[in-house]
């Protein structure tokens, strides 16, 4: 039975939110992630004016950003803007479900203003969802960031796994 969950869920939530092609492995020069997004035509649309991020427009309510640091990928964000707060929750949901896989401990780190943070730790990434709900069911503003704990600046990285794994 769990073996059919997971595959669901793994179905589900790659074309819902995750692990879409807009992620791709860490650990990638520039170069590679330049000619990544080129073979599939979101290179138009990239904003590559600051060297340690770019900025790919997706669509009016979906961003993605590369971070790089020494012209190594380490981290990628996914943000989408949902106007109905159902949908919103029903992703939230279904991440915070997949966050909990494998036996994954996800931790709130933040809940005041109508923005929650979450956030688990495997053993090479941190992934965090952060979501800021609108006013009165304006919608909410989802944010799910991969960070790799092999490349980058780790220092940082390793501030926030800390506050997770207490």
């Amino acid at each position: 039975m769990r073996a059919i969950i997971i595959g669901i869920i793994s179905t589900i939530l790659p074309s819902v939110f995750a692990q879409n092609a807009m992620f791709i492995p860490f650990g990638q020069s520039v170069e590679q992630v330049s000619e990544y997004l080129y073979s599939r035509d979101y290179a138009q649309k990239v904003d590559k004016t600051l060297n340690t991020e770019w900025v790919n427009s997706v669509s009016s309510s979906q961003s993605v950003v590369y971070y790089f640091d020494d012209d190594v990928l380490y981290s990628i964000e996914d943000t989408r803007f949902y106007k109905d707060r159902k949908e919103a929750e029903r992703i939230v949901k279904t991440c915070l479900d997949f966050m909990t896989m494998e036996k994954n401990r996800v931790r709130v780190l933040d809940s005041e203003n109508g923005i929650n943070h979450y956030a688990v730790v495997t053993e090479d990434r941190l992934v965090e969802l952060i979501v800021e709900n609108g006013k009165k069911n304006e919608g909410a503003n989802l944010r799910l960031k991969s960070t790799s704990r092999l490349y980058g600046p780790r220092m940082k990285t390793e501030d926030v796994v800390m506050k997770v794994v207490q």
